[in-house]
């Protein structure tokens, strides 16, 4: 049931149950098996159909989402993975832990491979989504006829004598719409300018993503990752699993609208459900689609960042990355909206 003020209003809704928990609510957990356990959680329901599972222990990064019963993410064969099941830091083991779900935070000061810059080793994707959240808030409360609930908390990439930038994020859902907003401030609150690069990783998978689903965006510019020849529209066309696929990875430079915000939508008319994302061009300029039809590995990644995932050396190099002075800010918005067409 929806328990939205348009069907019911607060008082209503509070006639037919004991707990507004029967319909809507948030609560913490703890996994108890496999190489997530341990692992500290919280699930929200929103009354709407959709539920969604955020990792405390991982940047309270999001590792599902389900709407009206149905899987909208992919998740991957490692499912989700305790921190200290793998180690980032170098090389590519950012895969070993890398469960998939609707989003997983890549930075805070390296996104793309694994590189070596000024004498520092820099691993796949960087640290921060294996960095555990803290000062964990989770408030549920009635403004009038709606139900809110949010969940705020910390994340801190740092180093003695080195870097140190936190992700201050808050994660907000109400009972009137199946709508996620996301607000990430990121600080640098060391003494010296620090490259910042931060890119979500955002997977959808089966049965929101399949051959039947159309990619709506706009864009200005798509050119293929290794400047290979792309096809025209190659970007939009899926197809079934294949056998030995190898990924593809598109960089789009979106039209903004009026407001100078991007989106995209991913629509299945077979299922008659959609995704909406929406930010702000100024907070993160790029997208990046990640299309990946092999078997079992068979999830499109739609990435906003404020850099391409091609390393922090080359992104330096080419003249567009972004640096935040000592205890500058930069704030984040994301807008994730589920449609029914």
């Amino acid at each position: 049931m929806r328990i939205n003020k348009e069907e019911y209003s607060r008082q209503e809704i509070l006639k037919r149950v004991g707990s507004v928990q029967q319909i809507a609510g948030a609560q913490r957990y703890l996994l108890e098996e496999g190489k997530g356990k341990g692992t500290s959680m919280i699930r929200m329901r929103n009354g709407t159909g959709m539920e969604l599972n955020i990792i405390s222990d991982r940047c309270l990064d999001i590792f599902d989402l389900t709407y009206k019963g149905r899987q909208l993410t992919w998740i991957s064969k490692n499912g989700l993975v305790a921190n200290h099941h793998f180690d980032c830091s170098r090389g590519t083991g950012w895969l070993q832990g890398f469960g998939g779900g609707l989003m997983v935070t890549c930075g805070l000061r390296n996104v793309g491979p694994p590189v070596e810059d000024e004498s520092e080793i820099f691993g796949l994707h960087g640290k921060i989504s294996s960095i555990p959240a803290v000062n964990i808030s989770l408030r549920q409360y009635w403004e009038n006829d709606t139900f809110h609930q949010e969940v705020s908390g910390e994340s801190r990439e740092c180093n003695v004598f080195g870097e140190n930038l936190v992700i201050y994020r808050t994660i907000h859902i109400n009972s009137d719409e199946p709508v996620i907003l996301l607000h990430d401030r990121i600080v640098n609150e060391s003494f010296d300018k620090e490259q910042l690069m931060i890119l979500y990783h955002i997977n959808w998978g089966f049965p929101l993503f399949s051959e039947k689903s159309e990619l709506i965006i706009d864009p200005l510019e798509t050119r293929l990752r290794g400047g290979a020849t792309m096809e025209p529209g190659e970007w939009k066309s899926f197809s079934k699993p294949l056998h030995g696929f190898e990924e593809k990875v598109y960089f789009h430079e979106l039209k903004p609208n009026k407001e100078e915000m991007l989106q995209y939508r991913l629509v299945n008319f077979e299922l008659m459900m959609g995704v909406k994302v929406t930010w702000e061009k100024a907070q993160l300029p790029w997208l990046t689609q990640w299309k990946m039809t092999g078997e079992s590995e068979y999830v499109l990644g739609l990435e906003p960042g404020n850099a391409l995932p091609l390393g922090r050396n080359e992104i330096r190099n080419s003249g567009i990355a972004e640096y935040l002075d000592p205890f500058q800010e930069k704030n984040i918005h994301l807008r994730i909206e589920l449609e029914d067409l």
